[in-house]
């Protein structure tokens, strides 16, 4: 003990922080709370889940999809390509909704708060079978690929429809596979996409217990013609 009162220790712990440079301010707050961000975008998701529950539980849900590491330059660039989809399909907002959520911000190189919470969102969201289709840059789906979280799109999706769509066909080999199996398409490209993703490789894949098999063709047509 220095025999300094806790009074006077908060004071000169103000004192060195006002003559901290903006920078160097961040960085302390930083290392002292950053378990806050964690905590605010975990209560976010929550929050944000409840209101939707509750705002569309009487609806039908056509398609549920994750857009994940998308660029959000203007920030409705997600909302844009939902309301997109909903006029190509005629989906009727009394009864149908659509949950194309582009929150997912996953940097698995650093493996932030950010990235931790959304990454036990998307998990939650496949466990419970409640997420049709992902779509991602290539390191995520090869992530995801192989953790085993995604199936064949041949298992998933009509053979016939895929036939038409062979030139994007991405072909891989996943845990115990001995051979290629189809496992994504790729949807670079895409017009509907290039606000979200620019020039750089994009794949959509289907999570395991996906379902709405026939709005997820739809919505890859939508993007690729």
């Amino acid at each position: 003990m220095d025999g300094k009162t806790r009074r006077e220790s908060m004071r000169e712990g103000r004192e060195k922080f006002g003559k901290l440079s903006f920078k160097e301010k961040l960085g302390y707050l930083w290392d002292y709370y950053k378990w806050v961000p964690a905590l605010v975008v975990v209560l976010a998701v929550v929050i944000a889940i409840g209101v939707h529950v509750a705002k569309d539980s009487r609806k039908e849900t056509v398609l549920s999809a994750a857009i994940i590491n998308g660029i959000k330059n203007e920030g409705n660039e997600g909302l844009k390509l939902s309301e997109g989809f909903a006029e190509y399909i005629g989906l009727d907002p009394k009864t149908q909704s659509l949950s194309m959520d582009d929150t997912y911000l996953i940097k698995l190189a650093d493996g932030d708060q950010v990235t931790v919470a959304c990454q036990t969102k998307l998990m939650a969201a496949i466990q419970g079978e409640t997420l049709d289709l992902m779509v991602m840059p290539e390191d995520i789906y090869r992530n995801y690929l192989a953790s085993g979280a995604i199936v064949r799109l041949d298992e998933a999706l009509d053979g016939e429809f895929l036939e038409e769509e062979k030139e994007r066909w991405q072909m891989d080999r996943r845990g115990e596979d001995t051979e290629d199996g189809l496992y994504a398409l790729r949807v670079t490209g895409s017009k509907k996409l290039e606000p979200l993703y620019g020039s750089q490789e994009v794949y959509a894949a289907v999570p395991a217990g996906a379902g709405h098999r026939e709005a997820m063709e739809e919505f890859l047509k939508y993007l690729l013609h």
